[in-house]
């Protein structure tokens, strides 16, 4: 049954004024897939106006509609009262429209100031690139977002949350008067994400309109002025935030009412006198690598196959991208329940019970070089058990991505250990860590996680070549591939046009749920994972949390690197706290503590941050 709009669209244009943009039955369809189906909006100047809906709802279409990036099926566009036609994003551009996908447009190879500057260079009078004047004005936008790059670095150096930073500053390099966010703060940490609200309202109160298409309730409800929800490509609601609760935008979002669980309040380590800081962290004095022990990461190189080319045709490399997402060697199991029927924080665990206790994953005294010079991660000790759910909190740039490669075999280790049930890996290929039973889940999906003009069904494979259950004498079983691939895409309802569609045109919440489908399929031993829940509606994150647990009860034991606190302490087990790359407090369940934590993430304890 079609929900009937709460608020007609008229009421979001301020006493009646004629709207700034305006959207009148826009339509888009991929295929048989209807990705909007005659939608409605209205959007008030100088107003943060947040779109919401469920992955796959039509938000991301919708969008990129308006920034020219899709041309409609039906519909017309209207600016200022005057109806426009976008053919490229070139045209939304010269009206003064900019757009920061959840998929960056930087490119690695070019410095930070490059990117910032590219197709929009200050010149002088004579036509030549004036440098200093980018510097000066790029350093004076990047301010405002307590941004401070190496403008001449390259900016493939950068972390996934500054490449976000200056994606925005992008827009503000370019005086755009409509922002289009889409997802803005996925991995972004908390002191950052306030910052970033706080120049979205400078730029508000200078008379900028901002889109934030988001998943995050209550980024809407503290800084949006009106809410417009979509489900399943049409537009079910929207009202003025201040007429509008969490529980009615989530009924609204997705039908139902979902209610959160955090853990029961608890006393903090400090309280109880538990908590010591630095207790496995080694001497900082220790030996700086050379420039020459810097390992950059490189993405692998992939080739188009079909479903009858040879697997060993098919493999990619073992140093990049797709390596880092394999789905298990074993087959699955049709009596597996799906991911999104089961609780996230079941109890009690196999590793709560004692059984399958050993430590599956141990860091002893790690010490990985930075692409910067000095030590990403230094120090590091840190013991994984089997049935556990391990979270690393830490300030981004605290050393989550050097990790991160060094466990995946991506980076080198320069002293210390990493052991898998005992046994040294370090040394190990990555092609040789997924094949005893490591998964990962990157970061950025884009660069790692898929092959973004494959098709799903290929995409479904990835890094799977070698699994004996999908080939016969070196050829692809077409039927054992697709079964595979309709077997991921039903346990995690990913929502797609086509298995042969281009994995680029889903959107970027069921590209990530197909991912993580991909790499929990089967028996794995240990999960890696760096922002699981990234670009995920509340569903999605709550099924990737479900299908992480149901793992672990079967012995799997997963470390979970990310940056949203609340979701660490409502899911895990244990949280280490991560400081200039090393550990310096571990907080068991019942020592879950915001303020503890928080502080232990930026080197302090709980009574100095009080001071």
């Amino acid at each position: 049954m079609q929900v009937q709009p709460v608020q007609t669209a008229s009421a979001i244009a301020a006493d009646g004024a004629t709207p700034l943009i305006e959207l009148r039955g826009i339509t888009k369809r991929f295929g048989n897939l209807v990705a909007c189906d005659a939608v409605d909006l209205q959007v008030a100047p100088a107003t943060l106006h947040a779109i919401m809906g469920e992955n796959g709802a039509g938000k991301t279409t919708l969008m990129r509609i308006l920034y020219g990036y899709y041309m409609p099926d039906a519909g017309e566009i209207y600016l200022k009262g005057k109806r426009v036609r976008f053919r490229s994003p070139a045209d939304a551009i010269a009206h003064h429209i900019g757009m920061v996908s959840q998929h960056y447009s930087i490119i690695p190879e070019l410095s930070a100031l490059d990117n910032l500057i590219l197709g929009a260079e200050p010149t002088g009078a004579l036509g030549w690139l004036n440098r200093r004047a980018a510097l000066e004005k790029a350093q004076q936008l990047a301010a405002a977002l307590d941004f401070q790059p190496d403008w001449n670095r390259p900016a493939a150096e950068l972390s996934v949350a500054a490449r976000q930073k200056l994606e925005i500053l992008k827009l503000l390099w370019r005086d755009a008067e409509i922002l289009i966010l889409d997802e803005p703060t996925a991995m972004l940490p908390p002191r950052d994400v306030d910052t970033l609200f706080e120049t979205l309202l400078r730029l508000k109160a200078q008379g900028r309109t901002i889109l934030l298409v988001t998943h995050k309730l209550n980024e809407a409800l503290r800084y949006a002025d009106f809410v417009t929800v979509l489900r399943g490509g049409r537009k079910v609601a929207d009202a003025p935030i201040s007429e509008v609760d969490a529980p009615t935008l989530t009924r609204w979002i997705v039908g139902e009412e979902v209610r959160p669980h955090p853990p029961a309040p608890s006393p903090t380590p400090w309280e109880r006198g538990s908590f010591q800081r630095g207790a496995e962290t080694s001497p900082r004095n220790a030996e700086t690598p050379t420039r020459g022990a810097e390992t950059s990461t490189r993405d692998a190189e992939t080739s188009t196959r079909d479903t009858e080319t040879s697997p060993s045709d098919a493999e990619t490399s073992t140093r990049g991208a797709e390596t880092s997402t394999h789905d298990a060697e074993t087959s699955a199991r049709d009596t597996e329940t799906p991911a999104h029927d089961t609780k996230s924080s079941p109890s009690p665990t196999a590793w709560e019970r004692g059984s399958g206790g050993e430590g599956v994953l141990q860091l002893r005294n790690l010490y990985i070089p930075s692409d910067r010079g000095g030590w990403g991660v230094q120090g590091l000790s840190l013991t994984l058990h089997a049935g556990e759910i391990l979270g690393i909190a830490g300030v981004d740039g605290s050393g989550q991505l050097e990790l991160m490669e060094a466990l995946a075999g991506l980076r080198p280790v320069a002293k210390g250990e990493i052991l898998l049930n005992g046994q040294p890996i370090h040394r190990w290929s990555t092609a040789q860590r997924i094949r005893a039973g490591v998964r990962y889940l990157f970061d950025d999906r884009f660069r790692r996680m898929m092959a973004a003009q494959w098709s799903v069904l290929e995409n479904a494979i990835l890094g799977a070549q070698r699994d004996p259950e999908l080939h016969t004498l070196g050829w692809f079983k077409p039927r054992a591939v697709r079964q595979r691939a309709e077997t991921l895409i039903q346990r995690f309802q990913v929502k797609v046009p086509s298995l042969r569609a281009p994995i680029v045109q889903l959107s970027g919440g069921n590209q990530q749920r197909l991912v993580i489908a991909r790499a929990l399929y089967g028996q794995p031993r240990l999960l890696i994972a760096y922002a699981p829940t990234r670009g995920l509606d509340i569903r999605g994150a709550e099924a990737t949390y479900a299908a992480i647990r149901q793992a672990c009860q079967r012995g799997m034991a997963a470390l979970v690197i990310a940056f949203d606190l609340d979701e660490l302490m409502e899911h895990c087990d244990r949280i280490a706290a991560l400081f200039k790359g090393a550990i310096v407090a571990e907080f068991a369940r019942d020592e879950f503590s915001r303020e503890a934590i928080g502080a232990a993430m930026v080197g302090a304890t709980l009574q100095e941050v009080n001071a």
